[in-house]
C-alpha cells in the first residue's frame, strides 16, 4: 500500500493564504492590514505591476488558450 503524497510546504502556505483571502473577501473584510498593504504597494512598484483587481477579467493564462479544428475538437494554441 502507497503512502498519500502530502502537498509541499509551499503549496499548503498558498492554499492557506488564498483561503484566507476568499474567506475575508466573503464577509467584506480586507485580509491584509495596513502594514502588509505597504509591503504590496513596495512590492508592486518593483516589480512594475499596475494591474487591478478589474484587470483579472481579461487576463488568459497561455496554457488555458484554445483554438477550434476543422473536426471541431479543440487544440492548445502556440503562445504568441
Amino acid at each position: 500500500m502507497s503512502r498519500a503524497r502530502r502537498p509541499s510546504t509551499l503549496v499548503a502556505r498558498s492554499s492557506g493564504l488564498l483561503e484566507d483571502i476568499v474567506l475575508h473577501a466573503f464577509e467584506g473584510k480586507v485580509p491584509f492590514g495596513g502594514e502588509s498593504l505597504k509591503k504590496i504597494r513596495a512590492l508592486k512598484k518593483i516589480y512594475g505591476l499596475d494591474l487591478t483587481s478589474a484587470d483579472s477579467h481579461l487576463l488568459v493564462e497561455a496554457a488555458l488558450r484554445r483554438t477550434v479544428t476543422r473536426d471541431g475538437l479543440r487544440a492548445p494554441r502556440a503562445a504568441p
